[in-house]
């Protein structure tokens, strides 16, 4: 049984000004069969075998010229990715610093156990009873500060993720403002 995925080499006969059909030599044969070009590769349909040569070289120096402008882009992504995640663990490190593990986890506890309060409402399986919904929203979690040991306060490590949101909420704000300083150049163009 043949693999799709194995090649081999075939006798075949064409019109070097004709790249439409080819004909191929049958073993054991003296017939040739005629084989159309496929839908694929429909975009050659009417170009002689010196174009598509053509084709393909260009194709093949298009891609070894801008082969080194994509790695160089790739290497620079790959070189800022590098420096937000070693800033951010630098960040996470002097949060953690001087702070034991149980000082860190302190609160944890608290906040399990708040949440699950809060879930068991939810969790509950068939109708809530009437009035039984809270008003006045979601109670606060144990506060950071009441888990203090000594001077030293529970810091979470900062959010890369929420920082790339901050950013990006400046930049679009920042476009909005250029977009309406510019629709409002335009209005004064067209006063008459």
């Amino acid at each position: 049984m043949l693999f799709r995925s194995r090649r081999w080499k075939v006798r075949v006969a064409y019109d070097p000004r004709n790249s439409e059909v080819v004909f191929l030599h049958l073993p054991g044969m003296n017939a040739l069969e005629p084989c159309q070009l496929l839908k694929k590769d429909s975009r050659f349909k009417g170009c002689s075998w010196r174009e598509i040569d053509e084709f393909f070289q260009w194709q093949n120096e298009s891609r070894e010229r801008f082969e080194p402008a994509a790695r160089q882009s790739k290497a620079e992504f790959n070189a800022i990715r590098d420096r937000i995640v070693s800033a951010a663990e630098e960040r996470r490190e002097a949060a953690r610093s001087g702070l034991s593990k149980s000082e860190r986890l302190r609160g944890v506890r608290e906040n399990r156990e708040q949440a699950r309060e809060l879930d068991r409402p939810t969790q509950q399986l068939g109708p809530t009873p009437p009035g039984s919904e809270r008003q006045g929203g979601v109670p606060p979690l144990a506060d950071p500060v009441t888990a203090k040991a000594g001077n030293h306060a529970y810091v979470p490590a900062p959010s890369l993720l929420e920082k790339l949101r901050q950013k990006r909420d400046e930049k679009w704000s920042q476009n909005e403002k250029e977009s309406s300083g510019v629709e409002a150049g335009f209005g004064s163009v067209w006063q008459e």
